[in-house]
């Protein structure tokens, strides 16, 4: 039988998740409707992302320790996270 391979497996783990983040937010920011919206991230919200987004596709859940379910508040924002738990 076959083992399955994780879809954080697939996409390279942390570190290319982290580079995805990081290009987001540099595009995102370079963009004039986009930017204002986004002006306020940090990096270490870039980093917050890039781990939630590892958890979220099945790797470790060592940095934040939570659930799929409740990762995605911290991100997202509670008025998201209501619609996303629907």
């Amino acid at each position: 039988m076959e083992s399955e391979t994780s879809l954080y497996d697939t996409v390279g783990g942390t570190d290319a998740l982290r580079r995805l983040s990081r290009t987001f937010y540099e595009h995102v920011l370079a963009d004039e409707v986009l930017a204002p919206v986004f002006a306020n991230f940090t990096p270490s919200h870039v980093e917050l992302v890039a781990v939630w987004l590892a958890e979220v596709f099945g790797g470790t859940r060592s940095v934040m320790g939570r659930s799929k379910d409740q990762s995605v508040g911290p991100v997202v924002g509670p008025g998201l996270t209501a619609r996303v738990a629907k």
